[in-house]
C-alpha cells in the first residue's frame, strides 16, 4: 500500500521499524476516534444538524445547533442575495473559503466538515515525513 514507505525503509536498516508500527497504530486509532465523532450511529440527527453547510439559504436557524454570534453570522449570510448568487455558481467548499472573511466562526466549523479525508499518496507522504524525522 506504501510503495515509497517501503522503498524508504528497505534502503535504510538504521530506521526502526517497531517505532514507526506504533505511530501508525496511534493514528489509526486517532482516526477510529474521528470517524466515531463525524459518523455517529445517530446518523439521521447528525445530517441535520450540517443542512445549513449544505445550503445556508435554505435552513431552519432555529434548527441548526450553531451558538449565538454563530446564528447572528448564518443569518447575515443567509439573508445576503449576492451571497446567494455566489452560493449557486460556485462548490459548496469554495463558497465556505469566499465567506472566510466575513464569517470566520461559520467558515471555521464548515471547512472542519467538508475537508476530505487524506488520499493515500498524503498518508504515505506523512508517514515517510515521520521515518525522516525519527531517523534523525
Amino acid at each position: 500500500m506504501f510503495s515509497t514507505l517501503d522503498h524508504y525503509l528497505s534502503n535504510n536498516d538504521s530506521v526502526n521499524v517497531d517505532l514507526i508500527i506504533v505511530d501508525v497504530k496511534r493514528h489509526l486509532i486517532s482516526l477510529a476516534e474521528h470517524f466515531d465523532k463525524y459518523f455517529s450511529k445517530d446518523i439521521p440527527d447528525s445530517i441535520k444538524n450540517f443542512d445549513w453547510i449544505r445550503n445556508p439559504f435554505n435552513v431552519e436557524i432555529a434548527d441548526s445547533m450553531l451558538t449565538g454570534n454563530e446564528l447572528e453570522e448564518l443569518a447575515e449570510i443567509s439573508h445576503d442575495r449576492s451571497l446567494k448568487i455566489s452560493f449557486i455558481q460556485q462548490q459548496v467548499s469554495k463558497f465556505w473559503l469566499t465567506v472566510a472573511s466575513e464569517n470566520p466562526l461559520l467558515t471555521r466549523k464548515a471547512v472542519k466538515i467538508l475537508l476530505p479525508f487524506a488520499t493515500t499518496y498524503l498518508c504515505e507522504a506523512g508517514f515517510l515525513a515521520l521515518t525522516n524525522l525519527k531517523h534523525k
